[in-house]
């Protein structure tokens, strides 16, 4: 199935194709996103919640859950591309706040969608993160210098390596749009990680 037929609310589906981006990310940038997996008192909700950030973010995010003194459950950390184009077009359906793909500091590896906000807010905006707004309760995003451009890179490297020929500029034209939405949710064939 193409991204762009595809109807879901949730970004599990697809998994697959986030792992050969997120690949593609750390293969060009090494060090431009941190796997925060392991820090103490951090649940994932589920394998949509891809736990990586921006080093700087990342280092605050542990500092607010260890002030905290109980476990913070992620929605949401760094979406891939994809993630943020399903949501996109699909955001009437499934009654969520979703920018544009390449729009989304989850894109750049700035922000996090979170349960019990409120009694996060304070902890998070101490280490540096600041609260959205009320419209979209559960977001916060950390100041520092997004990575966008390198999660549109990665999609472009990664079709580009399977026929689909597009410069790996880091813009999202209207043929990276085009790849994009045409981009198999199972995958690509070629990758760095396997389907």
């Amino acid at each position: 199935m193409l991204l762009m037929d595809c109807r879901s609310c949730s970004t599990n589906l697809l998994n697959a194709l986030d792992k050969q981006l997120i690949a593609e990310m750390l293969d060009l940038a090494p060090g431009a996103l941190v796997n925060i997996s392991k820090i103490p008192g951090l649940v994932l909700a589920d394998s949509a919640a891809h736990p990586y950030l921006v080093p700087a973010a990342a280092k605050a995010l542990g500092k607010a859950i260890a002030s905290g003194g109980i476990d913070m459950t992620a929605n949401s950390i760094y979406r891939t591309i994809a993630q943020q184009m399903l949501l996109f077009q699909n955001k009437g359906r499934c009654g969520i706040v979703a920018a544009p793909p390449g729009d989304s500091n989850h894109n750049g590896g700035l922000a996090i969608d979170i349960e019990d906000p409120y009694w996060w807010q304070i902890f998070l905006e101490v280490a540096g993160w600041k609260k959205l707004g009320d419209w979209d309760r559960m977001h916060f995003d950390f100041p520092a210098a997004n990575i966008r451009a390198l999660s549109i890179r990665a999609l472009q490297r990664l079709c580009s390596k399977n026929g689909i020929r597009l410069a790996v500029d880091g813009r999202l034209g209207d043929r990276s749009m085009a790849a994009l939405r045409q981009s198999p949710i199972e995958g690509f064939e070629i990758a760095l990680t396997p389907r």
